[in-house]
């Protein structure tokens, strides 16, 4: 694992408001931590009745942020919008990430340069003034990794006003993974329990669920992690447990797949079977 430098352990790295983009009424001034800044963004007025916004970061050269799971290390973005004015909820979605290689050997799932998180917000009563309160606890790794916490503020618009952010927001929408539906019996087609492996690992094959795939990412639960690389033909990765609880309560371990390509990115749901290999 990736040593964590944090300065000092179990810190947070001090943050602090910018100087500059106070007056503008679309977005929270950027607050600013070793490596990195973030801010709110809105697109414009409700339609619908709701909101579309994003936590936006900005990081230093060489500095990288984390997806939803981080790979083999690194931090998870936190949003917690308690706080917030008229709010009844806020829906958070995240970007298809890039993996990173860090410290020679070991792969991360994130972000470099900058990334927006797109969310919706929809408010307790319409016609009433709504504000945004984030506590957005994220990381910016390169050297050092600091673990960093920013307090952001927005109102939101109430009339129906255009933002020059509301293009961006789009475009990084655009960039979450469309979420598929795939039965089970076609899963199993595509996946291949490999033998006379060391770990459990399996052999699959994007195509056959008629899915583009030029990187794979697996998301299982807390406690494991499968690693995915390229193996052999185009759209197929060879998938390895790594790590797995040591008394885990099933050999089914239930995954959410994501698969990156130039077109775009889905996602969908399955089970890998870490049961005893047949011989």
């Amino acid at each position: 694992m990736k040593i964590m430098t944090l300065l000092t352990a179990g810190l947070i790295a001090a943050v602090v408001p910018c100087s500059s983009a106070f007056a503008d009424d679309f977005a929270s001034p950027w607050v600013a931590g070793a490596g990195a800044k973030a801010r709110l963004i809105v697109a414009g007025g409700p339609v619908d009745g709701v909101w579309r916004a994003a936590v936006d970061i900005s990081l230093d050269p060489g500095e990288t942020t984390y997806w939803r799971s981080p790979g083999e290390t690194g931090v998870p973005p936190d949003f917690n919008f308690q706080g917030s004015v008229n709010v009844r909820a806020t829906k958070v979605s995240y970007p298809a990430p890039h993996a990173i290689t860090e410290a020679g050997n070991i792969e991360a799932f994130g972000y470099q340069k900058r990334v927006l998180f797109p969310f919706v917000v929809t408010p307790a009563q319409r016609g009433v003034p709504t504000k945004l309160h984030l506590t957005l606890n994220y990381a910016a790794c390169a050297t050092i990794c600091a673990p960093l916490r920013a307090t952001l503020d927005l109102a939101l618009p109430q009339q129906a006003v255009s933002s020059p952010y509301a293009a961006e927001i789009s475009r990084w929408q655009a960039q979450v993974p469309a979420r598929l539906t795939i039965a089970p019996e076609k899963l199993a087609g595509a996946v291949q329990r490999l033998k006379g492996t060391g770990k459990p690992a399996w052999r699959l094959e994007a195509g056959k669920l008629g899915v583009t795939a030029q990187h794979l990412f697996v998301e299982p639960p807390d406690g494991y992690y499968v690693s995915a690389k390229a193996d052999g033909a185009a759209g197929a990765f060879r998938l390895v447990l790594r790590q797995a609880p040591a008394s885990p309560a099933s050999a089914l371990v239930p995954v959410r797949f994501t698969a990156t390509a130039k077109n775009g990115a889905v996602e969908w749901r399955g089970t890998l079977d870490a049961g005893a290999a047949k011989p």
